[in-house]
């Protein structure tokens, strides 16, 4: 992995100096192919992980994702981080076989953007599934990173000494993902971005992390009256209603039968993972709305686009 600003600096002056110019807009070479180089976002994506922290017994653990969300898709599970990548590459990816556009994505000309706020956790559970991976990071902080992704199949990229060479693989792709850190260009927290940027019912919903443990995320499916209990002993009561409120317009009751009792009693469970994937999807709707809009100003105050800068001082 490369750090500081050998790869990325390098790509954002590229970006803004290229950021509008498309590739067959481009005067073209003796070879009667577009000249010089060019850069291409195929997709914008705003993207959050819910993680587990701790267990029932309080003691803290490894955070371990479970969810992953975009404003329009979820993917639920221990891989999620991989069923997001996977989605990507196979949307937004590039044939293998198509040796232009392979390099135009090695080279990093074609990316997919993707943007969270706070990046740099996120980050951390994809960047083991990543290639080539460089970052541009100040202490703890991560402001931008990318990586090659690669489909499953046959083929691809291999080495011969320090040559590198291609083996035919007509159904894989290869996409580049680029993340950029949304909270070093607006920094404030998500639950600002509501009356910040005017979002009206767009906003950063109620979630009782605690209650969101290793042992009841992977239970998935709590009775009604032990989240009530929780919920009841350890909020206010404006949360107690935001929270099942949100239960019902989620669709997080469900209706199982219990039978510890020797008797068939059908009793109704909140579905803790539904809540967390809609609240995540929340999250990345609010994100979206509010960077977007930010875009708009500042196009229209400096015509300056926020997605060519890792950061407001750059933009400066």
């Amino acid at each position: 992995m490369e750090s500081g600003d050998s790869g990325n600096l390098k790509l954002n002056k590229l970006r803004q100096l290229n950021s509008q110019n498309k590739k067959e807009d481009r005067p073209l070479n003796k070879e009667g192919k577009p000249y010089g180089r060019y850069y291409e976002n195929k997709k914008t994506i705003f993207f959050d992980f819910e993680t587990t922290t701790g267990r029932n017994d309080k003691e803290s653990t490894i955070h371990r994702p479970y969810v992953v969300n975009t404003s329009e898709k979820e993917f639920i599970g221990k891989d999620c981080g991989l069923q997001i990548l996977d989605d990507i590459v196979e949307k937004y990816g590039e044939i293998y076989d198509d040796k232009e556009k392979m390099h135009d994505v090695i080279d990093k000309c074609i990316v997919v953007k993707c943007i969270a706020h706070n990046c740099g956790y996120d980050f951390r559970f994809l960047q083991e599934h990543l290639h080539m991976l460089e970052t541009l990071e100040k202490g703890n902080g991560l402001f931008t990173a990318t990586g090659l992704y690669y489909s499953k199949g046959n083929g691809g990229i291999y080495w011969e000494g320090k040559k590198m060479k291609f083996k035919p693989a007509p159904d894989k792709k290869i996409v580049r993902i680029e993340m950029v850190d949304s909270l070093k260009v607006i920094n404030m927290k998500l639950a600002n971005f509501n009356k910040t940027f005017d979002l009206g019912d767009t906003k950063k919903e109620f979630m009782p992390y605690d209650f969101f443990t290793e042992e009841n995320v992977e239970e998935r499916y709590i009775k009604l009256s032990k989240v009530q209990n929780y919920i009841r002993r350890n909020y206010d009561g404006e949360y107690y209603k935001e929270f099942f409120e949100n239960c019902k317009r989620w669709k997080c009751y469900k209706i199982k039968e219990n039978l510890t009792t020797g008797k068939t009693k059908k009793e109704r469970y909140i579905d803790i993972v539904r809540y967390s994937s809609e609240y995540c999807r929340m999250d990345c709707i609010t994100l979206e709305k509010g960077y977007m809009k930010f875009r708009d100003m500042c196009l229209e105050a400096c015509d300056l686009d926020i997605m060519d800068f890792v950061s407001l001082a750059s933009l400066a």
